[in-house]
């Protein structure tokens, strides 16, 4: 399976981390002289990714210029919501777009340094329609952690656990087709505002989800502290 195409979630408001970045998008807030959206895109073309959706809602049009401006050979689209849906229904609405059946799906305000081409691998291997990368953190009580027997997650345990551990990162490979009916199974209406965290706790019952650890880098600028971080100390990729 060559995958090509993917869905980057870039629709938050950020409100956390307004306090020191105003208004501007999460994904446009600058962790150099560039936007921390800038080493997703080059992350992802690296491994071959060519084509790129884009869920927005607050600040799109912002973003979309600095996409057109940067990037004006990519090949872009976008999906706009006036209304937010959360992450899962930002993913619903952007399916709806969809061609192909499997989708790498990534949040546009995360960065995570790992070799794409293995975790395909691993889904492939896992014979999954689901997958996630899970990646090592220390002593964060931002996340809700992942439990593990083997590659199997037996449980997302809750916000405030101060402890070294799995942690969901953000990137998925999603069945298109699987996704939709499932959203029926779980009572999803459409217009319905849902988190696609929450939706994937509930496929890990019953699908038997299984994720790709990794030790790679991880950045999220959710916080002020994080972008801090990530401007003073992290070494982001040429």
């Amino acid at each position: 399976m060559a995958l090509r195409k993917a869905i980057i979630l870039a629709g938050g408001k950020g409100t956390r981390i307004r306090t020191v970045e105003g208004k501007t998008p999460k994904s446009l807030i600058q962790v150099t002289d560039k936007p921390i959206l800038f080493y997703i895109l080059q992350h992802l073309k690296h491994y071959g990714f060519e084509e790129f959706i884009f869920s927005l809602g607050y600040g799109y049009d912002e973003i979309i210029e600095y996409l057109d401006q940067t990037f004006p050979k990519s090949k872009f689209s976008y999906v706009i919501e006036n209304t937010p849906h959360g992450t899962g229904g930002a993913l619903r609405y952007s399916f709806e777009q969809s061609e192909v059946e499997t989708y790498l799906v990534v949040n546009g305000d995360t960065f995570v340094n790992y070799d794409i081409n293995d975790f395909v691998n691993f889904h492939l291997r896992s014979d999954q329609k689901f997958s996630l990368v899970a990646v090592s953190v220390d002593q964060s009580e931002r996340y809700g952690f992942l439990t593990f027997q083997g590659e199997l997650i037996t449980n997302f345990l809750e916000k405030g656990n101060q402890q070294n551990g799995w942690i969901n990162a953000g990137h998925y490979l999603i069945n298109s087709s699987l996704f939709a009916s499932m959203m029926t199974d779980f009572g999803y209406e459409t217009s319905e505002k849902f988190s696609l965290e929450e939706f994937m706790e509930r496929a890990a019952i019953w699908l038997r989800l299984r994720g790709f650890k990794t030790h790679a880098d991880f950045i999220d600028i959710g916080v002020p502290d994080d972008l801090e971080f990530a401007r003073r100390q992290f070494i982001w990729p040429n």
